[in-house]
């Protein structure tokens, strides 16, 4: 995970606790070129694994790069979805919710 584990470090800045106060989900994500891992967001927190989690709310397939660009917010959610880059197996309006618990800015790497 050393490679993502800065995005992923960048992301706990950016989450939004109040927004997810009374949510729970958990999301699987397939980083196609670095392995496994997934996200539990439950009232008002957040965590991060390595791995497969037995169940899921919804799976998100990506690259590495591309996970980078929407954790770091120099790509939106939606873009990589439109742009192939980003593929959805499960509960789509849950996958659009995590853009309600992020708080990304383009460009915040540079920061």
């Amino acid at each position: 995970m050393s490679n993502l584990q800065d995005a992923f470090d960048k992301a706990q800045d950016c989450f939004d606790q109040e927004a997810a106060l009374g949510f729970s989900a958990t999301y699987q994500f397939s980083i196609l070129d670095s392995g496994d891992y997934y996200l539990v967001i439950a009232d008002g927190g957040f965590s991060i694994h390595e791995g497969l989690v037995e169940s899921s709310d919804t799976t998100l397939s990506m690259d590495a790069e591309t996970i980078r660009a929407v954790l770091t917010g120099s790509l939106g959610g939606m873009q990589a979805l439109m742009f192939g880059r980003l593929q959805v197996d499960g509960n789509m309006l849950l996958a659009s919710k995590l853009l309600e618990f992020f708080a990304f800015t383009l460009n915040q790497e540079n920061d």
